[in-house]
């Protein structure tokens, strides 16, 4: 898991690293961390995928899935992002031009 974390946070461009991880700096990594790995242990759905490089026994690529067996409900909101997060709104485009992505915004 600390490897996919980081993985993701050297991926991701900010806006997604504040808005959907909470991380605004490396020192944040711990919490997001913490997060995966407590949803991991509570729900049984949440399964990650990765790919590791055989040369460098590094991680290149994860995905996320929520894998519901016998309709499980799962934890409401658990794909919600972190609640220390700072609710921000990112231009987007859509199909009428430039807009704004409102989902992650207080209301």
């Amino acid at each position: 898991m600390v490897e996919l974390i980081d993985l993701e946070y050297e991926c991701f461009p900010d806006f997604v690293r504040e808005s959907m991880m909470g991380c605004f700096s490396p020192a944040d990594i711990p919490r997001i961390r913490a997060k995966h790995v407590k949803e991991m242990l509570e729900m049984p759905s949440d399964i990650w995928v990765y790919i590791k490089d055989i040369e460098s026994g590094r991680i290149i690529a994860g995905s996320n899935w929520r894998v519901y067996l016998n309709r499980e409900a799962g934890l409401k909101g658990a794909d919600a992002p972190p609640p220390w997060s700072v609710h921000l709104q990112y231009p987007v485009r859509n199909r009428r031009g430039l807009g704004f992505d409102t989902s992650c915004s207080q209301g």
